[in-house]
């Protein structure tokens, strides 16, 4: 009994494993084939090379993608965006400078447009990610439709909203636990970062998380 046991959570154990392990060679394949993308392309160029560089880099892995998140590649004219929205979160957390030398050539020239994220931080540091800034509070919610962005209500009932872009430091396995933080009390660290927001089709301030644990 005891060695079926033993040998039922090696092989679950395993099966983990194997599934960060395939989908990290994807994330990285999508990063290596946006690095070799000439910075001479133009922005509608760019975003057709990377849906290219996506469906090329998941199409070996078809099988797990199926299985794990439901997507049919050979049904990818329908499921194209879900594919993108997974693949993307992956990768940009794999490569982040990576996936910005691609905004760069999506919106050429758009950081002078920005806006300060509120009327607090009108001054903006040349290096937002200089300035690390501490957050206490309860998670509110957990959204997940493009990145996954917490928000976190402060004792003093404010509500502030952080983005997970970049790798995240935290005691907890945030890829495969991050819902267990909502209505939990929390202590994260954040920098001030612009982003590339293609729902209003400029660039924009957000705060991006660092560090986030438990109370």
């Amino acid at each position: 009994m005891k060695k079926f046991f033993f040998a039922s959570v090696l092989f679950i154990f395993s099966a983990n494993c194997y599934s960060q392990a395939w989908m990290d060679n994807l994330s990285n394949d999508v990063c290596n084939c946006i690095a070799n993308l000439p910075d001479s392309l133009k922005p509608e160029e760019a975003q057709m090379k990377l849906g290219l560089c996506m469906i090329e880099a998941a199409y070996p892995y078809k099988k797990g993608l199926k299985k794990e998140y439901g997507i049919n590649m050979d049904k990818i004219d329908t499921q194209g965006e879900e594919l993108g929205k997974i693949i993307g979160l992956k990768a940009a957390m794999k490569c982040p400078d990576t996936f910005m030398k691609l905004v760069n050539i999506v919106e050429p020239g758009s950081s002078s447009s920005t806006k300060s994220l509120n009327a607090t931080e009108t001054t903006e540091s040349s290096d937002p990610k200089l300035e690390s800034n501490q957050f206490s509070g309860k998670v509110s919610k957990i959204d997940s439709a493009n990145f996954i962005v917490f928000s976190v209500r402060s004792p003093e009932g404010k509500t502030e909203k952080f983005y997970w872009i970049t790798k995240v430091s935290s005691q907890t396995d945030l890829t495969n636990n991050y819902n267990k933080f909502l209505t939990k009390e929390v202590n994260l660290s954040y920098y001030s970062q612009e982003i590339f927001d293609p729902r209003i089709n400029e660039y924009r301030w957000v705060k991006v998380l660092s560090e986030l644990d438990y109370k």
